[in-house]
């Protein structure tokens, strides 16, 4: 009878570290599982992360242009303006020239 309560011990004993054992297993399968969830959600945020930095480089490169093109812009309507300035003074120039010329033609004359 003492034998077969060491038999019934040691088979309890058995199946007690083989319990433990596929414990220690499911936690293991566990951990792995989280971890490759834990890695594909920073993959994940990395990837959004990269995402949005460049819509906001693209949002910044976007608004430069335009202020660009509006500078480009004003640029040129002063250059216009500037150049029919300088065109109205040329005229201008030429006429008190001419004036001048007649003025001098008729003092020599005279």
């Amino acid at each position: 009878m003492q034998e077969n309560t060491q038999s019934e011990f040691m088979k309890t004993i058995k199946e007690i570290k083989s319990s433990e054992g596929e414990a220690e297993k499911i936690k293991a399968d566990a951990r792995e599982k989280a971890d490759k969830i834990l890695h594909k959600a920073r993959e994940n945020v990395m990837k959004m992360k990269s995402d949005m930095e460049e819509e906001m480089v693209k949002a910044k490169n976007k608004k430069l242009k335009e202020g660009t093109d509006e500078v480009e812009k004003e640029v040129k309507k002063i250059l216009e303006s500037a150049k029919n300035d300088a065109s109205k003074v040329k005229k201008k120039s030429l006429s008190q020239k001419d004036v001048d010329a007649l003025a001098n033609d008729l003092l020599s004359s005279v």
